[in-house]
C-alpha cells in the first residue's frame, strides 16, 4: 500500500483536518470577542461529501488517524454524518486482499460500520464474517489462527491464555503508554509482534502478510504465557512479600 510522504521523505500516518472556521466559543487566545465573519467572504466550507472523498484517498495513501478541528468542528450539523462517513476499518480488508493465501477473517467492527466493513471485504473477495459486536469472543478467539488487536491488557490476557498471538497494535493515546508496553511484553514471550501505527500502513501490511504466509502464528500457538495462568499466586506471594518487610 502507499505511504503519504513528503519530498524529506517524512511520513504522515496522521492528519489534522479543519471541517470549519466557525466558533461558538470565546477563548480569550484565540477569539475573544467570538467568531466574525469577514464582510464580503464568498468562501464556503467542504461539503460532507467532500470530506468523505478526501478521507477515503487519504486512507488510501496509508494515514491511519485523522483529527478534526476548526473553529469548533461541532458546530456542523452534519457532524456525525462525517463521522460516521469516515471508515476507519478499512485499512485491514484491503491489506488482506494482497495476501497470496486462502484465508478467512472474523471482524468486530463497532456500531454503525458494519455495512461500510462487509463492502470492503466484499470488494477485496475476502470470506469475512463481520459483526459490530460479538457475544461471545472466546469462541472466536478459539477459532483463529490469531487476532488483530488493540493492546488492552484484558484483551491480550484473554487471547493469550487460550494459547493464540497477536499482532498488537497499541492505541497511541493510552495512558502512559501503558498499551505499547503491554503488547511489548507479549512480543517478548514470543506470543505475537507490535506494530506502532506511526510507522504506517505498509509496515503493517508486511508484518500481517509474514505472519500468514509464513505461517508464524504456529509457534505463537506453542507458547504459554505463564504469569498470566498464575497470576493469582504471583499477586499473593507479592503481598506476602511486602508484608514481611
Amino acid at each position: 500500500m502507499k505511504t503519504l510522504t513528503d519530498t524529506f521523505g517524512r511520513k504522515f500516518p496522521y492528519i489534522r483536518l479543519s471541517i470549519t472556521d466557525v466558533c461558538n466559543y470565546k477563548c480569550t487566545y484565540c477569539l475573544p470577542e467570538g467568531y466574525k465573519k469577514t464582510p464580503g467572504d464568498t468562501r464556503s466550507f467542504m461539503t460532507g461529501e467532500e470530506i468523505s472523498r478526501l478521507t477515503n484517498a487519504l486512507s488510501e495513501l496509508g494515514v491511519c488517524k485523522i483529527r478534526l478541528t476548526g473553529g469548533e468542528p461541532t458546530v456542523r450539523k452534519d457532524f456525525f454524518d462525517i463521522l460516521k462517513n469516515m471508515k476507519q476499518n478499512s485499512n485491514i480488508p484491503k491489506i488482506l486482499q494482497n495476501v497470496n493465501q486462502n484465508i478467512k477473517v472474523k471482524h468486530q467492527c463497532g456500531i454503525n460500520k458494519l455495512t461500510d466493513v462487509i463492502n470492503l471485504y466484499e470488494k477485496s473477495n475476502i470470506s469475512a464474517e463481520v459483526q459490530e459486536f460479538y457475544q461471545n469472543p472466546q469462541s472466536l478467539i478459539e477459532w483463529s489462527d490469531f487476532v488483530i488487536t488493540r493492546s488492552g491488557a484484558l484483551s491480550i490476557s484473554e487471547i493469550s491464555s487460550m494459547g493464540r498471538g497477536m499482532v498488537m497494535i497499541p492505541l497511541p493515546s493510552s495512558i502512559d503508554n501503558h498499551q505499547f508496553h503491554n503488547a511489548k511484553y507479549i512480543e517478548n514471550i514470543g506470543m505475537g509482534i507490535v506494530h506502532s501505527e506511526e510507522d504506517g500502513i505498509n509496515e503493517l501490511e508486511k508484518k500481517i502478510t509474514q505472519v500468514i504466509e509464513e505461517k508464524t502464528y504456529n509457534s505463537w500457538k506453542a507458547v504459554t504465557n505463564l504469569e498470566h495462568l498464575n497470576a493469582a499466586t504471583l499477586i499473593s506471594s507479592k503481598i506476602i512479600e511486602s508484608l514481611s518487610k
